[in-house]
This record gives structure tokens, sequence and C-alpha cells, in this order.
């Protein structure tokens, strides 16, 4: 089917396909927004949600429009409509917007793999062999409740090996490699968890790290 034209003064034509893309072209141009959103942005009717990354320059000041999902101070991630997607990125409080884009492993090359990676020979999941007993997991968050049950063996020691908090003062008669915040060792986690009360015992409460959505580190570490 032939492309739908206009006609020019001159009596040359143009294809609405052009007229489109060079309009595409310009809004990008000014706005500079990410490639990958302008064509959702473009392509997805005015109502339907999407999903997008935002860096603020004050972080105490989102748009209109995006409703925040999870927020780590300047950054933030949430979803819009489409058709706010422009009036957001020229926000003048808006750095940047991106389009959210999955993590997943290519099974080939320009499609995504449709279930987790599993190496060949690897027994099922589910199976009783594989527990993960003895396996270390670190993570990277903040506000974790070491005093949570779920983080403590049958007889109340911790299951912590080490807690970084890196938002405390550095204590030079405690040093750390790092030279920056406490490093507290299992030792001086379960002398805490003896006492009455552990958070003021080991100098540190998962509530002060609790912006009114909980604290996020003893949600993903459970």
């Amino acid at each position: 089917m032939p492309e739908p034209s206009s006609q020019r003064g001159d009596g040359s034509s143009t294809s609405a396909t052009a007229m489109n893309t060079d309009t595409h072209q310009d809004r990008f141009a000014e706005f500079n927004l990410d490639p990958a959103l302008a064509e959702m942005a473009e392509a997805a009717p005015p109502d339907q949600m999407l999903e997008g990354i935002l860096r603020l320059e004050d972080p105490a000041a989102p748009p209109p429009g995006f409703l925040i999902v999870s927020k780590f101070t300047r950054i933030c991630t949430g979803r819009f409509r489409a058709a706010d997607t422009w009036n957001i990125r020229r926000h003048p409080n808006v750095v940047s917007l991106k389009a959210a884009r999955p993590l997943g492993r290519h099974e080939d090359e320009g499609a995504w793999f449709d279930g987790p990676w599993q190496p060949e020979g690897m027994p099922p999941r589910g199976d009783p062999r594989y527990t993960g007993r003895g396996c270390i997991v670190a993570e990277l968050d903040f506000g974790l409740d070491f005093a949570h049950p779920n983080f403590l063996n049958p007889d109340g020691t911790t299951r912590v090996i080490a807690f970084w908090h890196q938002g405390l003062d550095y204590d030079a008669a405690r040093p750390n490699k790092f030279g920056y915040g406490r490093v507290f060792t299992r030792d001086e986690i379960d002398a805490a968890l003896r006492t009455t009360d552990p958070y003021a015992a080991l100098g540190t409460h998962p509530g002060a790290s609790d912006t009114g959505l909980g604290t996020h580190g003893t949600h993903t570490l459970d």
C-alpha cells in the first residue's frame, strides 16, 4: 500500500511518515529525550502508562504526572501517561528521563530469554539437594533491622557476618580499611543482641533510614 502523501505548492509531495519522523526528531532535539522513551511515547495511546527512570535536580520537587514507585535521593523510578512524557522531560527540575529497560539474558540476538538461566545438567528447581545452605549473600542497601527474627539463628545469635554502616561517623578506635563509616562484626552484633535494647547497644537503629516506606534493606535481604 503506498504511503499517504500531501501535495506541496510546487506540485511535489511528501509522505506523512516522513513528516511524522521530522516532528519526532525535532521534539527529541528540543527536549533531549531518551530515544527509546521517545519512540515508546510516540507509539503508545495517550493514556497508556509508561515506566521510566527520572533524575531530579531537587529531590523534593518531582514533576507533576510522574508517579514515584521507588526513590533514591535524586533518582526515581515510576510510571506516567504517555501523553505526559514531554511535559515531564521539560520540567525545570528534571535532569534526565529515560525508559525503563528489562534486564535478562539474551537467548539469541534481538530476543529476550523468557525464563531464568539454568546451567546445563543442573537438577530442576526444588531439588532437595540444593538448599543454599552455606552460601553468603552480600547486599548494598539502606536500613537493616539486624534484630529481626529472620536474621537470627535458633539460639538467638546473628546470621549477619558483618554490617558496614556507611552513614555513621568513622571511629578511630575501631578502624576499618574503607576509612569511613562503621563496620560491626558478628561478635559486636551478638553482644548487642544479648542486651534489652540491641539498637542502643550497637549505636544504630534501622528507623534512621526509614523515609516512610520502610527499611528497604530489611525487606530485600529477608
